[in-house]
Parts: structure tokens; sequence; C-alpha cells
């Protein structure tokens, strides 16, 4: 998919201390397929991309715009508060 989505997804859910299984939980599909796309293994289906922006209240385009793996736990909780 886009450049920088599965490093942003792993890194983003790991500094909010949320679960891939969380994840995998509310979008329905296996904690596997977070895994996986996390680790660059398979391509995100464009649904669950859009499901993942869902339950992370951010617009789609917050994971694809840029490489977020420097964004510290302070800085990602003042931009999804705006």
């Amino acid at each position: 998919m886009a450049k920088y989505f599965n490093n942003n997804l792993k890194h983003i859910r790991n500094i909010l201390n949320i679960s891939q299984q969380e994840i995998a939980d509310k979008i329905k599909v296996d904690r596997s397929s977070i895994s996986r796309w996390e680790k660059g293994e398979i391509d995100t289906p464009l649904e669950a991309a859009l499901n993942i922006a869902d339950f992370f209240k951010v617009k789609y385009e917050f994971f694809f715009g840029q490489d977020l793996t420097k964004i510290t736990k302070e800085q990602l909780q003042k931009y999804l508060k705006d």
C-alpha cells in the first residue's frame, strides 16, 4: 500500500498501548492480519485502512502522508485533540 502505513500503524499503536487484537476485534479481522500489515508482508486492503483510521478517530491520510515513527505520545495526543 502506501509508503508509511505499516510503520506508522505499528508505532502509533505501540505508543498508545493498543494491542493488535484490540484493533483486529474492532475492525473484524484476524490479529495475524494486523501483524502482517505492520510487517509489510501483505498490503492492507483499502477498507481495512479506512476502518483503522476510524478506530483511531483520524483522517485516512494520517497514516499515509508522512513518517510518524518519531512522534511522541505527547505530540500524538495534541494531534488527536485537534
